[in-house]
């Protein structure tokens, strides 16, 4: 087993710079409170955030074997995947020969997205972020949508 930690960082958004980097905008709260429930009126009404932000970063120990199979994932409030990717086995391979010939103690990976609009279920509840390394979940982040009620 390669050991890894992961953390993720939701935000409202996330800009790419000319320099290469990333600026996380509008860091959020744990506890959400999304803009009130929709209307009785309308039926299968549902609730969004306009914008939702996720930068993930997952930290492999270099000095370690490669892994076989990286992933992430984004779980929305009603437990479906809402965003998945997979790193190919190729750029693994060069992270971590990058970071051998740098001797540096980590390699890092890094997923973000920008999903708009955001659903969110009328109840709310929690938004949940998986690092997977070779078959081993571990939960990077998550944020508990509180949605008021009527």
């Amino acid at each position: 087993m390669v050991p890894f930690s992961a953390i993720c960082v939701f935000c409202e958004d996330i800009r790419e710079e000319k320099s290469g980097q990333d600026s996380i905008i509008g860091t959020l709260p744990d506890n959400l409170i999304a803009q009130g429930p929709p209307p009785q009126s309308v039926p299968n009404a549902r609730v969004f955030l306009p914008r939702m932000g996720i930068y993930l970063r997952i930290h492999l120990d270099a000095a370690q074997d490669t892994p076989k199979k990286i992933s992430a994932k984004v779980i929305s409030t009603d437990g479906e995947t809402i965003v998945q990717t997979g790193w190919d086995s190729a750029i693994v391979d060069k992270t971590f020969a990058d970071s051998k010939e740098n001797h540096m103690p980590v390699v890092g990976l890094i997923f973000k997205a920008v999903i708009h609009p955001f659903p969110i279920t009328l109840e709310g509840g929690k938004i949940i972020a998986v690092a997977v390394v070779d078959g081993v979940e571990r939960i990077a982040g998550a944020l508990n949508v509180v949605v008021p009620t009527a």
